[in-house]
């Protein structure tokens, strides 16, 4: 399985820096085979990635319930030399932990050595981020009351079939639901909700919800500005009227929701609450990535 991809500017497997369309993971790879790994997406900013201990620690986290091993600092080394290597000031880096090669079955071997694969490659966000994105209510469900809820699994069918669904329709995103039919996030993104009083609202992890590092900075920032936050099971039914509505990602950043099942959000046009944000967002992020 080759892991290159046009635009890639380095692969940085278990120790060897390969070009783009060069490394190479043996089929007999659980991420491969059963999805059996995990993985993190990071934004480079300043040529350094922005809050690699937060992404790292959620994947000791997985790691936990997955029995998988986290080498920290082999991740540690692999992330510095391929950012070297590629000499990449604006871009995105992304770490995947495999449990590594084992024979055919869902058990995993008792002695399976972890793969680990480092990409980085030039990445600006888009551009929809600034004008604004349409979402749906879909109809793609999270477990949120499965053993892995929490871990940020490889395994992203159901999100790519929810996504899949959404620009079938038009729309540049789905909202995803669970068990409960309470709203968890977009297919690869936290959402946050912004209430006529100014205050958020976002789902709890207890919901299904990642605990998005992105999603982390901005529930800070708006502690910090004495906003109400409430993290708590939010229903399909009580997005309409909300005032702002915006998603969350590493890459992506914020990204203000325009409308929603065709209806207009708040004004129809990113609102100030997400355009303050979002600029002590980016300071934060050049603050924390600037050489010092």
């Amino acid at each position: 399985m080759s892991l290159g991809e046009e635009g890639l500017a380095r692969v940085w497997l278990d120790g060897v820096l390969w070009g783009p369309g060069e490394a190479l993971v043996p089929v007999e790879d659980r991420g491969f085979t059963l999805g059996d790994a995990l993985f993190e997406t990071l934004r480079v900013a300043n040529g350094r990635p922005f809050r690699l201990d937060r992404h790292l620690s959620r994947l000791a986290r997985g790691g936990r319930v997955l029995g998988i091993p986290v080498p920290l600092e082999r991740i540690r080394g692999g992330v510095e030399e391929a950012l070297q290597a590629g000499a990449i000031r604006d871009g995105a880096l992304r770490i995947t932990l495999s449990r590594g090669e084992g024979p055919p079955g869902l058990a995993p071997p008792p002695a399976a050595e972890p793969r680990v694969v480092v990409t980085v490659r030039p990445y600006r966000p888009p551009s929809d981020r600034r004008r604004g994105i349409r979402v749906l209510v879909g109809e793609g469900r999270v477990a949120e009351g499965a053993l892995t809820a929490g871990c940020k699994l490889v395994a992203y069918g159901e999100r790519v079939a929810a996504l899949l669904a959404a620009r079938k329709e038009g729309a540049d995103d789905a909202l995803l639901r669970n068990g409960r039919g309470t709203v968890v996030g977009g297919t690869a993104s936290n959402v946050v909700v912004v209430e006529d009083s100014g205050s958020l609202r976002t789902p709890a992890e207890s919901c299904g919800a990642l605990p998005g590092v992105t999603r982390e900075v901005v529930l800070e920032l708006a502690r910090s500005e004495g906003r109400p936050v409430e993290e708590g099971p939010i229903r399909p039914e009580e997005l309409i009227g909300a005032q702002e509505i915006f998603l969350t990602s590493s890459l992506r950043g914020l990204a203000p929701v325009i409308s929603l099942d065709g209806i207009p959000v708040g004004s129809g046009e990113p609102g100030p609450i997400w355009e303050g944000l979002v600029r002590f967002y980016e300071t934060v992020v050049a603050e924390e990535t600037a050489a010092h």
